[in-house]
């Protein structure tokens, strides 16, 4: 449960306290990309570039909407560096009942369930950095 604050208050730090993620590096990567991106590309006070910002990548990383998250190259890197905690992210998202397994993914390749090929280490590539947009959107807007 993400603790109350105001958005005035909001920063990379009090995101990571309020999601009790202080310590999780890929969460502090994801959130200090966010919060870039909203901060140069977004206008309307820190609030309203933020739910902007955060609005477009509900859209997906599949839009191409995270610059840092297009190509293979990318999420593979992304997933190999962040996957313990991609691991976590997941297993809690299937104990809160937000996914059911992985097959339950859009594309998901059940032949490869040890995610060793790029197409699924790219899924759970953008499903991390999706999940913790829409946990600081849910955030800002408590």
């Amino acid at each position: 449960m993400l603790k109350n604050i105001t958005c005035k208050d909001c920063t990379i730090k009090k995101a990571l306290a309020a999601m009790g993620k202080e310590n999780n590096k890929m969460y502090k990567y994801v959130l200090r990309d966010i919060f870039e991106d909203a901060k140069n590309n977004y206008s309307g006070n820190k609030k309203e570039r933020l739910i902007a910002r955060c609005e477009d990548v509900q859209h997906g990383c599949v839009t191409g909407v995270v610059s840092s998250m297009i190509y293979y190259s990318d999420t593979t890197a992304f997933f190999k560096k962040y996957k313990k905690e991609i691991i976590n992210l997941v297993n809690e998202m299937i104990q809160d009942g937000v996914l059911n397994n992985l097959s339950d993914l859009r594309d998901w390749d059940n032949e490869d369930p040890f995610c060793e090929d790029i197409y699924n280490q790219n899924l759970l590539a953008w499903l991390a950095y999706e999940e913790i947009n829409n946990n600081l959107y849910w955030y800002l807007e408590s």
